[in-house]
């Protein structure tokens, strides 16, 4: 009963489907998988029936059951090989030859007919056969070619089944057992999508398409009218029962335009839920992954506030020297981009004293402010000091005022850049400065230094070396590093 109501109606999806355009979808893509893994199940289902019969479940000989039915179905598979690949390509190709769409009709039809006599000769019902004779017309070279001329027929067959589905409805069940009637057919829909939802989250697809996906095939399909059938035929299952299972699949059928109505206008709500439920769940791991990296450091661990132009430059300097590091912006979309690109950025406002307790800075070897904005410039570093009066910082300042402030008032090492806003160039000294305070050898660092301008000079045209020198020669003054004496002689 299970296997036989788990099964899902294609006739119904699919059309629901290509109505609304959907098969391109995530839960369109889904809902086919699922359909066609079904219909592949329906072989050794309906073979297994008939050996359930009579006094076979009683004596403990379901295994035997189940491997005839598997047997069955394979040779089921391959009958449909070759009659698909072999038989029907030569009558096909005789029937191309008479250019009589009737004659290639004919083929159509006998093929459906001839296998689904044989699968019912051998004691399995004809709708397998036909099953089958569909897959054997999909395996031909004129595949394309049947689809076309059987496409006038389709809408008239898929009305017929839409009625047949209608009578099974036995209204005098629903009179003499309302209850039950009601109790099964919601009680199907709910088993069904109650199973097919998490299984659509467990293979990760969004919670919209996961619950549309199990809306649209919670009712029954028309393989269970089949399946039921059968077994009331081999006496596996009684009248009663099997008159209320057809009952319910019916109706349950008959809710599928509205299961799928309802999923569309759930799918809304649950993108924000799911929006919303990502954000924090990216949090607590972007705070989990901050922690470990503060933990693991002992010490050693630059902290770089704000990740514009200076601080890619000061990172960039920091990763040619292999220190660890970690930054932290207020822009979350900056952050998430340079996450998804392998960097150490997560979101967070290091001016709240008790974000600064929560991540350890205070463990941090050194701080560098590298923010453009004067005033988050001096709220990051009065934060900073307020709880750590002993931490080395190096901020960015805007001007010489805000230097002198920074340096005499709070004790920072600050740098007012003197080249463009938006050149490349003003962040060389200032992670010069950085590499410097972390103690690297002077040698090391000029090189790198050198390296990277020569690779700024080789991206940004109209900067002169003269300009560059000055440059390097304020900001080295600024931070009173001794500059050589050979370098500042005329030459």
């Amino acid at each position: 009963v299970g296997s036989a109501l788990a099964l899902s109606s294609s006739a119904f999806a699919l059309r629901l489907l290509r109505d609304r355009d959907d098969l391109a979808t995530a839960h369109g893509r889904a809902a086919l998988g699922v359909l066609l893994a079904q219909n592949l199940a329906v072989v050794p289902l309906l073979a297994a029936i008939p050996g359930l019969a009579g006094r076979s479940a009683v004596e403990g000989t379901v295994g035997k059951a189940v491997a005839a039915a598997a047997a069955k179905g394979l040779i089921a598979l391959a009958t449909v090989e070759l009659v698909g690949k072999h038989v029907m390509n030569s009558l096909f190709f005789m029937s191309a030859q008479t250019k009589s769409q009737e004659a290639f009709l004919a083929v159509v039809l006998l093929n459906v007919l001839g296998i689904a006599s044989v699968t019912e000769a051998a004691g399995l019902p004809a709708a397998l056969g036909a099953l089958l004779a569909g897959a054997s017309l999909s395996q031909t070279r004129y595949r394309y070619q049947v689809e076309a001329d059987v496409a006038p027929f389709r809408g008239v067959l898929l009305g017929l089944f839409f009625a047949t589905v209608g009578f099974s409805v036995d209204f005098g069940v629903v009179a003499a057992r309302p209850r039950a009637a009601l109790a099964a057919t919601l009680g199907l829909v709910a088993a069904k999508a109650a199973a097919l939802v998490p299984l659509g989250l467990f293979f990760r697809l969004p919670a919209a398409a996961a619950a549309r996906t199990g809306l649209l095939l919670a009712p029954a399909g028309e393989f269970g009218f089949v399946a039921v059938g059968l077994a009331k035929a081999f006496k596996v299952l009684d009248a009663s029962t099997a008159r209320l299972l057809t009952t319910a699949a019916a109706l349950s059928m008959c809710l599928t335009p509205g299961l799928a109505a309802l999923g569309d206008r759930l799918a809304e709500p649950l993108d924000r839920l799911e929006a919303a439920w990502l954000r924090r769940s990216r949090r607590a791991r972007d705070d989990a992954a901050v922690g470990r990296a503060v933990k693991n450091a002992q010490g050693e661990l630059v902290v770089v506030v704000g990740y514009g132009r200076v601080g890619r430059v000061v990172c960039e300097l920091l990763d040619a020297k292999l220190q660890r590091y970690v930054v932290f912006d207020l822009d979350p979309h900056k952050a998430t981009d340079a996450r998804q690109r392998g960097k150490p950025v997560f979101f967070g406002d290091l001016g709240r004293p008790e974000v600064l307790e929560y991540f350890g800075v205070g463990a941090a070897r050194l701080v560098v402010v590298a923010v453009a904005d004067k005033r988050a410039t001096n709220r990051v570093v009065v934060a900073l000091r307020r709880l750590y009066p002993d931490l080395e910082i190096i901020a960015r300042a805007r001007d010489s005022e805000h230097q002198r402030r920074l340096n005499k008032m709070l004790g920072v090492v600050a740098m007012v850049p003197t080249l463009p806003e938006d050149s490349r160039l003003l962040s060389l000294p200032f992670g010069g400065a950085v590499l410097r305070a972390l103690n690297y050898k002077k040698e090391d660092v000029d090189g790198l230094i050198e390296e990277s301008r020569r690779s700024a000079l080789g991206l940004f045209d109209g900067v002169s070396e003269t300009l560059v020198a000055e440059e390097q020669a304020t900001l080295l003054e600024q931070l009173g590093v001794p500059q050589d004496s050979e370098s500042s002689e005329e030459p």
